[in-house]
């Protein structure tokens, strides 16, 4: 049975790489990598498994029932790779029966534990919908994990998976969320669902859906930056009129090649006086307490990732510049070299399509560094820089 630390340490699979391409440079065959699989190679069959639900060219065509038959053979040999969990996830989900839904559900919450953002929207799609037999609707746990995968919260979700436990699953969850884009749907959801009133608190919440909307934009999001360029324009969810916003917006998303965006800039530049804003308008009371809400959320959110270096529940997934701020701290110099190693890692395999192995060192050290520091085997401690 491969042993917690190995499952750990086994690099996940990122959904974005040439699969194909990642089995051969990895095992050098089809063959190769189907023989490891057959005799008993539990990471090789978490790749097998993988593989068929991909599909690799001619040699292994896409099949699902194989993809779950070795994805499963994995995980029941302890493989607690995110990655081949939240596949095998996934693939029963499309199953449709009541025994598939509930071993999904099983993976989805495992995988969604170690930082797999699409678990954590997948989990939440299931609380919201409710699935019969499996789960009952639950729009506030529903909403839980959707801010998980949004990275709006994350307190509690690994505090039980040891410390190295709780660096590899944010060492995930940021790798899917700057890659896969996984952070971007989320909040767009909790736009959508606050707007539409379909949350927790069972009617629209307009200032909560900008405010995730915000965020969105504030990430990149196109579709985002034009909806809050149009709602800046027109005043609308509750939002005060703002000329000068809905520009800048407006303009973030035309440059990204946005042709709706286009127009309402150019309507908006042509039209100066019917754009004006309207300084006079107020935010009523239901506004001014969505706003504390958040404000709320946002104040326990920067409690927590301020807590002592002994207490982080994600030692990757937080800033560079928190770390800085405890260089008083021994521990907190060490797990900064950490982050340095496994930073230095990632930029090293995203340049070279995750085939140079230097990456994988790099990465593997930081993992090294932060369990030795729970042993207490690291006595020197890591430099001032």
């Amino acid at each position: 049975m491969i042993s917690h630390f190995d499952a750990i340490m086994n690099f996940p699979i990122p959904d974005y790489v040439n699969f194909q391409q990642f089995c051969l440079e990895k095992y050098g065959s089809i063959e190769t990598l189907i023989a490891k699989a057959k005799n008993g190679d539990t990471i090789a069959q978490g790749d097998l498994g993988y593989a068929y639900s991909e599909g690799c060219g001619d040699e292994l065509p896409q099949d699902a029932d194989k993809a779950i038959g070795w994805l499963n053979a994995a995980v029941e040999k302890g493989y607690e790779s995110p990655t081949i969990l939240g596949k095998l996830g996934e693939l029963l989900d499309r199953k449709g029966t009541e025994v598939c839904h509930r071993k999904a559900y099983e993976m989805y919450h495992r995988a969604a534990r170690l930082g797999c953002t699409t678990s954590q929207f997948n989990l939440a799609e299931m609380y919201r919908c409710g699935v019969e037999g499996v789960v009952n609707e639950d729009l506030k746990e529903a909403f839980k994990w959707y801010k998980k995968a949004a990275g709006e919260d994350v307190a509690d979700l690994n505090s039980d998976l040891g410390l190295l436990g709780g660096l590899f699953a944010g060492t995930m969850k940021k790798l899917e969320n700057e890659v896969t884009g996984s952070k971007h749907r989320a909040l767009m959801f909790l736009y959508k669902y606050y707007l539409e009133g379909e949350c927790p608190e069972g009617r629209p919440q307009p200032t909560k859906a900008v405010y995730y909307l915000t965020r969105a934009a504030e990430l990149g999001n196109t579709e985002a930056q034009l909806n809050l360029g149009q709602i800046c324009l027109t005043g609308s969810c509750e939002q005060i009129k703002d000329v000068a916003k809905a520009r800048r917006w407006l303009g973030k998303a035309s440059a990204s090649g946005n042709l709706r965006a286009k127009q309402l800039l150019h309507q908006c530049e042509q039209n100066e006086d019917a754009c004006r804003q309207n300084a006079s308008s107020e935010l009523n009371t239901e506004a001014l307490k969505q706003s504390f809400d958040i404000m709320g959320e946002k104040l326990r959110r920067k409690a927590e990732a301020n807590l002592h270096p002994f207490a982080i529940l994600e030692p990757v997934a937080f800033s560079e510049e928190m770390l800085c701020q405890f260089d008083w701290s021994p521990t907190a110099r060490i797990y900064l070299q950490a982050f340095k190693l496994v930073k230095e890692g990632f930029e090293i395999l995203f340049k070279s399509n995750f085939t140079d192995e230097k990456g994988i060192s790099l990465i593997a050290r930081g993992y090294l560094l932060v369990y030795q520091i729970r042993l207490g085997v690291v006595t020197k401690l890591a430099p001032r820089r």
